[in-house]
């Protein structure tokens, strides 16, 4: 079987042997382009003629945020592309394109940049070929905001010169597109290169005598070394300058690792840089401060090198894949770093050398094996209704999932499979698969020629979940001598190992197939000790606290512990965490305490939080608390229904205290999938309040307020729309409000944003303001908001801001409105975070005629909605900068709160 697909792998690249680049370049200077000459021999392998021809130009697509690279990065808020200046901007310009002397017609494709279409005068005949020239500079991009591109001191990218693109037997062509990630797909060529360069810069790649397709590396840095690798050689910026740290042993082990199990990689050349290593690198071990030593330094380059020649080999030993195979590339790396860590470092735990440490030694995630990191990074997304299948397209998945979680899932999925097929059937069949013939039929046919276990189990239902299973191991004791075992999945279609510890000591792990479960069985407490199911955590679970029983307990099936800040689950144990907690406000002064919580690193549906604080100002105690439980809805644009109840007690002024407690239903979509930003989420809740120290006769010592509310987002970096439609209810007053806003960029770096506000009374029998909408400070009677002085006139903390309500950044005599409120806001970018901006307001109460109000002036946006500082030029009442208290009209906004920071990070990965 080997012999036949290595015959036929022979053909298939004879049959494509016949396309040729003659590449010339010309560069000598950093802030030039390249100058390219490019000639092409092309035939047609189709069963048509052909009259035009596609080129790949996937540097071209770094040319504006308005290519489908800029459209992708945009969909996920990542704003590289949109603010590059044009200087820092990639882009390549055609100066001519010709064949035997004559010019030929050619465009790029409006949809996509990164595709030439060319035009030929006649059709090329079946088997026929052609020859042409292509002149052209190529402008990398800045690789200070890209990671690859040019520097002053290298030029370093990956895709950087033309291709030619993939052309099918009826004659049609695929031209894939650059979303910055990948390769282009392209029939197998024979390349020269040619190079006639700065002599400062050192030529390390494309290396002399290659004849295939090459990243490019010029540069003057002095990190890089060239050493034997086996029968090629490796060139790395990965290794010390000296060999103070004994690494010759270990780049022994990983160079007769890497010939073991990739004996078919034929290649002169292998690289393995640290501007690659960042694109997968080992979290856990990153996450680790360098001075805690941890690893050892010779076992961090050996283990980061590891992983990096791991996926330059994977790469070239199975090539291209169908796009539903894709994760099995994506986890190989994962899988076979493991195998070596596994011969090399047996247990290797992801703390390292810490887990000796005794603070931390009883901790799970101390002396849990590296790969429980894997199953971590895994449950960030499948724990919370934000997975994809393994088997979901690149182009398909969030940033998240991309980078992180499947590839990690990946991993875990092979040494499951690794697992259940055992005796190392896998690791053997990996090694004799070739090129280009990977795939999840593929892999499954070679199984299946070695083992007679099922295995449609993995292939055509585990592959595809997008969330992860939950396994449930139930005991029961029926009496002195007997005990119940009953185990359960929520995905049915799973095979799953079953660990058994005997009351002599002896182990045994058992497979229960689909066709088991439920399982359900008596056996002898004398006899049996300890039953386990998924004890490797190959399979990343919704919760692990119900996957162990003892037999013969009574009362209580789990182990609690309490652990100090932070820990992972592990299987059989619950976990209740306690930690510091710190706050402020003005009138408590700082806060401290400690807070109670059940949420560990591997989210819990149900979770609670209780953090009573002291605060030394009052030398009184205050707090807050929630309980939230979650339910998720897979394959449903509903994907997610919250219950919450939230409670805290703080001061609000001098003596003054106020206590909410609000009880929350939500309902939230993702209208047009996970990957689409679009999202809406309706809100039902009711606000209680209670303010002490207030006369019996006021009715704000203790009111409510109902709400209803539906918030909706839709867009992308470049463009985005938001709004929010709220109606609230109270014994005293109904009102109706409407919040917008639209954020645009119209250049590099160069954003407009528009904010409508409208509010309206339905109702209105209070007898002050104190329910108004506000024009400029928000009137926060739900406590809802991060008010750190919220009963200040003047000084310091009167002067936060809010964006809510009319939320105008200039003040006046307009204050608030309890008939209607209308306001509109402009801001446009001046330079880089600065911006101006112009807002009016309109304002309406009872037995007023409607006032106007309107102010400008300049935002310093430094981190956008989370830290800004405006300053007032003008207003409705004339300039305020010459006023002598103009620092008290300074606005500053900023939120301290983890969650609202956190939705920097998570609307750019899901």
């Amino acid at each position: 079987m080997r012999q036949i697909f290595g015959f036929l792998l022979l053909l298939h690249t004879l049959g494509y042997t016949q396309n040729k680049y003659d590449i010339k370049v010309k560069w000598h200077n950093v802030a030039e382009p390249l100058a390219v000459t490019q000639n092409i021999h092309w035939i047609n392998n189709s069963d048509v003629p052909v009259k035009t021809v596609y080129l790949l130009d996937w540097n071209h697509a770094y040319s504006s945020a308005r290519s489908q690279l800029g459209y992708f990065l945009a969909n996920e808020f990542d704003y590289k592309l949109i603010r590059a200046s044009k200087k820092n901007q990639g882009f390549t310009n055609i100066k001519e394109i010709q064949s035997n002397g004559q010019m030929l017609k050619w465009e790029r494709q409006p949809e996509k940049r990164e595709a030439i279409k060319i035009h030929f005068d006649s059709a090329i005949a079946p088997d026929s070929s052609i020859d042409f020239k292509v002149k052209y500079t190529v402008k990398l991009p800045d690789a200070a905001k890209f990671k690859y591109g040019i520097s002053k001191d290298q030029l370093f990218t990956y895709h950087w010169h033309l291709v030619l693109g993939t052309l099918n037997n009826d004659g049609s062509w695929l031209a894939n597109t650059n979303f910055g990630f990948g390769k282009p797909i392209s029939p197998h060529a024979e390349v020269r290169y040619h190079f006639n360069t700065n002599q400062d810069f050192e030529l390390l790649l494309p290396a002399q005598n290659t004849t295939a397709i090459s990243p490019l590396l010029l540069t003057r840095r002095k990190a890089f070394q060239t050493i034997s690798f086996g029968n090629a050689t490796l060139i790395t910026d990965m290794l010390p300058d000296n060999e103070t740290i004994g690494l010759a042993s270990h780049l022994e082990n990983i160079e007769a690792f890497i010939m073991h199990n990739f004996e078919g990689v034929d290649a002169q050349t292998v690289w393995a840089f640290q501007e690659d290593y960042k694109s997968y690198p080992l979290l856990a071990l990153e996450s680790i401060p360098s001075f805690l030593k941890a690893f050892d330094k010779a076992q961090v380059v050996e283990l980061k090198l590891l992983k990096t020649l791991l996926h330059w080999h994977v790469a070239h030993k199975y090539g291209q894949t169908e796009k539903k195979s894709d994760w099995i590339l994506g986890g190989l790396p994962n899988f076979f770093w493991n195998q070596y860590v596994q011969e090399h470092y047996p247990n290797l735990p992801m703390t390292g050398t810490l887990r000796d440490l005794p603070f931390v030694k009883n901790y799970h995630f101390s002396q849990a094996p590296y790969h429980r990191s894997w199953e971590l990074s895994t449950n960030v997304s499948t724990n919370k209704n934000r997975g994809q299948a393994l088997t979901t397209p690149k182009r398909s998945l969030t940033r998240y999932n991309r980078r992180v979680a499947n590839p990690s899932r990946a991993a875990l999925a092979l040494m499951y499979l690794d697992h259940y097929v055992g005796d190392g059937i896998l690791k053997n069949i990996l090694k004799d698969i070739p090129k280009n013939s990977m795939s999840n039929a593929f892999l499954k046919k070679q199984l299946e020629l070695i083992t007679d276990k099922p295995l449609d189990w993995f292939f055509e239902h585990y592959v595809h979940l997008d969330n992860n299973v939950d396994l449930k191991l139930q005991g029961k004791k029926l009496n002195a001598e007997i005990s119940r075992i009953r185990i359960t999945s929520t995905h049915p279609e799973i095979a799953i190992p079953v660990k058994k510890i005997l009351t002599n000591g002896a182990k045994q792990t058992d497979w229960l197939m689909s066709q088991d479960l439920p399982f359900e069985q008596n056996y002898k407490n004398a006899k049996v000790k300890t039953f386990t199911v998924n004890e490797n955590h190959y399979i990343p679970e919704q919760q692990l606290n119900n996957n162990t029983y003892q037999l013969g307990n009574g009362l209580f099936r789990n182990n609690l512990k309490f652990r100090f800040l932070q820990d992972i689950s592990k299987s059989g144990t619950a976990l209740l965490l306690y930690k510091p907690e710190f706050a402020y406000n003005y009138y408590d002064g700082l806060l401290g305490g400690i807070s109670i919580a059940n949420s560990s690193i591997l989210a819990n549906k149900y979770r609670f939080k209780f953090s009573p604080q002291y605060g030394v100002k009052r030398q009184q105690i205050s707090g807050m608390g929630y309980m939230i439980a979650d339910f998720y809805n897979e394959n449903s644009s509903h994907h997610l229904t919250r219950i919450n109840l939230f409670g805290s007690s703080y001061h609000y002024a001098p003596q003054l205290r106020y206590t909410v407690f609000t009880p929350s239903l939500i309902f939230y979509y993702r209208p047009k999938g996970i990957q689409n930003k679009q999202r809406a989420s309706f809100q039902i809740r009711h606000v209680s309040v209670r303010l002490d120290d207030l006369p019996l006769e006021d009715e704000r010592r203790g009111y409510g307020v109902s709400l209803a509310s539906f918030e909706s987002r839709k867009g992308t970096a470049l463009d985005n729309f938001s709004y929010k439609i709220e109606a609230q209810m109270s014994r005293n007053f109904k009102k109706l409000s409407f919040d917008s806003e639209y954020i645009t960029y119209y250049g590099p770096n160069r954003r407009w944003t528009m904010r409508i506000f409208a509010g309206t009374f339905l109702s209105n029998n209070a007898n002050d303001s104190y329910y108004d909408f506000n024009v400029s400070r928000v009137n926060d009677y739900l406590f809802q908001y991060d008010l750190y002085g919220r009963s200040e006139a003047d000084g310091f903390f009167s002067q936060q801001y809010i964006k809510a309500e009319g939320a105008l950044r200039t003040t006046g005599n307009l204050t608030s409105a309890n008939q209607w409120l209308m306001t509109a806001q402009s801001a446009i970018t001046i330079w880089r975070w600065i911006e101006g901006y112009a807002e009016i307001g309109w304002v309406k109460s009872n037995f007023k005629t409607p006032e106007t109000h309107w102010g400008t002036g300049i935002t310093f946006n430094l981190v956008p909605d989370f830290f800004e500082v405006h300053f007032p030029i003008y207003n409705s009442n004339g300039a305020i900068y010459t006023n002598n208290a103009y620092p008290k009209h300074i606005r500053f906004q900023l939120s301290l709160r983890p969650a609202s920071l956190a939705k920097l990070f998570s609307r750019s990965w899901f």
